[in-house]
């Protein structure tokens, strides 16, 4: 009797090449090594100054690294402006002793109560100089005349010459003339502050008016829904749409209509039209 035949007598199964075969003699201790990185238990943590790199802002506010406003495209120098105008000048306060001195000849360094003295004055800790805060912001590109940048791009540091004599290279800085460079920049610097204040204003009243027109209809809304619910009972289920209308808003501005008497009513409904004869009020 011949063997019945499947259909696995006619194909072969096919071994994956993927496949690694076992190898029953292997032990655990045969395993390939996997390397595994551990973190240095005693690895310097970064430093203030690396973590202040990666810490990016839109324009730097010492006075010694940031960018010449002229240096700027004309979208960028707008935005700079009203930018700085919002942060004020650059004013680092540290301890007295802790501002260097400028050279070891006149051994004299900066002075932080010079700011009170002078709203306008910037120190730099990078520079260690000084810097005009309205110049930097409104002052042109330097024509190379001598002292033109002192205050803006090169920075200020010969403290022998900031006394108490009208010859203090500060007060020689602002000039006595209104129409000075450095007046100039000032001018227009409590210009743009005082617009932008002024355009800061107007957004608030409005925000401020939306809110209170938002909370008006809101009330006014409830109150009219409150009023459709007792006016719209059962015995009034008929009445039109105008009497519904004129009843709801007499309810509504009740306080108003209290003041209304009855005459201001009689002689309304006879200025509407002709009548045959008038209303008048009897006495009871």
């Amino acid at each position: 009797m011949k063997r019945k035949k499947t259909i696995d007598s006619f194909f072969k199964p096919i071994v994956s090449s993927s496949r690694v075969p076992e190898n029953p003699n292997a032990t655990n201790d045969q395993a390939t090594p996997i390397d595994v990185q551990v973190p240095e238990q005693n690895a310097t943590p970064p430093s203030e100054a690396q973590q202040a790199r990666n810490v990016t802002t839109a324009f730097e506010r010492d006075p010694g690294k940031r960018t010449q406003i002229w240096q700027l495209s004309p979208t960028e120098q707008d935005e700079a402006i009203r930018f700085y105008i919002s942060e004020g000048p650059y004013q680092p306060k540290f301890e007295p002793d802790e501002y260097p001195y400028n050279d070891a000849i006149h051994r004299r360094r900066f002075c932080r109560n010079w700011y009170a003295d002078f709203w306008w004055l910037e120190y730099s800790p990078h520079t260690k100089r000084a810097y005009c805060f309205p110049c930097f912001l409104f002052s042109k590109k330097p024509i190379g005349k001598a002292g033109s940048d002192a205050f803006t791009v090169k920075g200020f540091q010969n403290w022998k010459k900031v006394h108490s004599s009208d010859k203090c290279a500060f007060l020689t800085h602002m000039g006595q003339d209104p129409s000075s460079a450095h007046n100039y920049s000032v001018q227009c610097y409590n210009n743009l502050k005082n617009r932008i204040a002024h355009i800061d204003q107007v957004v608030l009243k409005q925000k401020e008016k939306r809110v209170a027109d938002a909370r008006l209809r809101l009330t006014t809304t409830e109150r009219a829904f409150s009023a459709m619910n007792l006016a719209k009972t059962l015995p009034h289920n008929k009445m039109g749409d105008d009497f519904l209308r004129s009843y709801m808003i007499i309810y509504i501005e009740k306080e108003l209509a209290a003041k209304i008497t009855s005459e201001d009513i009689i002689n309304s409904y006879d200025l509407v039209g002709s009548r045959r004869g008038k209303f008048k009020l009897i006495d009871t």
